[in-house]
Order: C-alpha cells, then structure tokens, then sequence
C-alpha cells in the first residue's frame, strides 16, 4: 500500500473509530448519566416517535406525572411500550395506588388496560431517528458478527502501529550497540525507512499518537547522531552528511547537528564552506560548541 493510500485509509479509519465511539456512547454511555435506551418497534407514537429511533428516558416519581405526558412502562413481563397519559385514575379503596389511561399517539383508541404506577420505568427526554435499526442489528447475529469483524478490522492497523514502534526502537537498539559499518549502515537505514515510511505517517494522521511524537522523533534524532558520529569517525563524510541533513530537516536548530554539520563541510567542502556554515549556524550553538570548532580547525 503506497503512502497516499495509507494517508487515506488512516483518515478513513479514524472516522470510522470516531463514530464507533460516538455509537458506544451514545447505546452505552447514556447509562452513566441515568438514562435507559430502548428501541421503537412500532408507529403507534408516530409522529413524536418514528420506528426505528432510539428513545433516551430517565427515571421519574409517578406520582409527579401529568396528563399528556409521555411514559415508557412495561406492558407485560417481556413488552416495554412508550404511549401518552390520557387519564390519571386513582385507587377507591388506596389513594397513594394511582393508575394511568394511556394511548398511542398514532392509535385510534386508548389502552386496553390501565398502567398501575409501579409499571413505570420512565419519561421521555429525546430520541434520535432510525438509531434503533443500527443498535437492533449489531445486537443480534448476523449484525453481531458484523461489528466484531469490523472492530477488528479497525483494531488491527492499531496492533500494526505497537508492532511497527517495536521494530523501529529494536532497530535503533542494535544500531547503536553494532561494531560492524555495513551492519551498523543497514540497521540505520532500516530505522529509517520505518521511520519515514509508516510511522511517521501515523502520528501525523492518528489523533490518538500525538503525544508519542516528541518520544519518537527524539529517538530518531538520537541515533542520526549516533550514526553521523561513526560515521565521521569512519571517515565516511559523504554518508555523514545524508544523515545530517536528513536529521536536519526535522529539527534545523538543534546545536549538536549543527556542529557535526560544519565539521563535514569542512571535511568536504574546506575551511570556507565550512566559515560560511558557521555564520548561519552560530545562532543555534553556545560559545563552547563554537570555539572548539575553531580550535579543532587550527589543528587540522
């Protein structure tokens, strides 16, 4: 997969994780804050609610309900039902037992028989159009199988992510621990194909990596210069300056680069190339980086 591809499938991906977690918010998280989600499965509330919403009621005294407001009852031992108080009718023989009237917005008549108060599970506060079709279907199969299969779709890019950070500090590990150049070269290259390639592209497209960004950048910097030093120390100015330059454009103001940078140019350019360097390049190095430089060119 080429990085566009990604790029777009890293959006895709994360649109799709945001509404997943809007949707368990919104059938889960409703609970955390009091409220009970119930699905309509017929028209009789129509218009006020429309089959197929999902309906948020919250708890409420019985005995504080009034006429024309809607309730959510148990109807029998498995039916839940959501119909308007018609009529309040209070117990001849008890009057803290009070019974309610009530009918369906969409009915031509009212209830067959009355809701005793101890009935009531709530009123409703909103509900949310054609949402029940969606919490209806993932609950039972094969919607069921459905969700989990995508969840683990979205999942797997994610499992990918911790995989491909493990390879990457792997990488730097040995790098930095290699005696062999070739070896040490390969594992930098490595490092950065990872680095450049897929993991860069997810902190800057996955909202939820942000905060791993400084962690890994500093890695990478951290053995560009380690790398940059062997380097130099190899006599290998031409791979030490790739790696310079490369560790520069993500961080041009880091004093210690800087450094190693005007000591390449002076290996490959000379003594004026590398002045030239100094002068744009001293704003970012304290004194002391500065004076060994020069010191160290009057001994070459």
């Amino acid at each position: 997969m080429n990085k566009s591809l990604k790029k777009i499938w890293n959006v895709i991906s994360s649109i799709l994780v945001a509404l997943v977690v809007l949707l368990a918010l919104l059938l889960v998280g409703a609970r955390v804050v009091g409220l009970q989600v119930f699905t309509v499965l017929s028209g009789s509330m129509e218009p006020t609610y429309h089959t197929g919403s999902l309906i948020y009621v919250k708890k409420v005294d019985p005995y504080t309900i009034k006429e024309v407001q809607p309730i959510t009852f148990m109807l029998d031992e498995n039916t839940v039902a959501t119909h308007r108080v018609v009529g309040i009718v209070p117990d001849e023989e008890d009057p803290t037992v009070i019974r309610f009237r009530t009918k369906g917005d969409a009915n031509e008549a009212e209830d067959g028989s009355l809701v005793h108060y101890k009935n009531v599970i709530d009123t409703p506060i909103f509900s949310i159009p054609y949402l029940g079709y969606v919490a209806d279907y993932i609950q039972h199969p094969p919607g069921m199988y459905i969700a989990i299969s995508a969840g683990a779709v979205l999942l797997l890019p994610e499992y990918n992510v911790y995989t491909d950070f493990g390879r990457f500090e792997d990488n730097c590990r040995r790098m930095e621990a290699e005696a062999n150049p070739k070896a040490q070269s390969e594992l930098y290259q490595g490092a950065v194909e990872l680095y450049r390639g897929d993991l860069f592209s997810k902190i800057s497209y996955q909202h939820w990596l942000m905060p791993k960004t400084a962690y890994y950048h500093n890695i990478f910097l951290r053995i560009i210069k380690c790398y940059i030093e062997r380097k130099m120390e190899q006599g290998a100015y031409c791979a030490a300056h790739r790696a310079a330059v490369d560790a520069m454009s993500l961080d041009p103001y880091d004093s210690e680069l800087n450094t190693d940078m005007i000591l390449i140019m002076y290996h490959r350019g000379g003594a004026e190339l590398a002045k030239s360097f100094l002068q744009t390049a001293k704003a970012h190095m304290s004194e002391e980086q500065i004076a060994s430089v020069k010191q160290l060119w009057k001994r070459m």
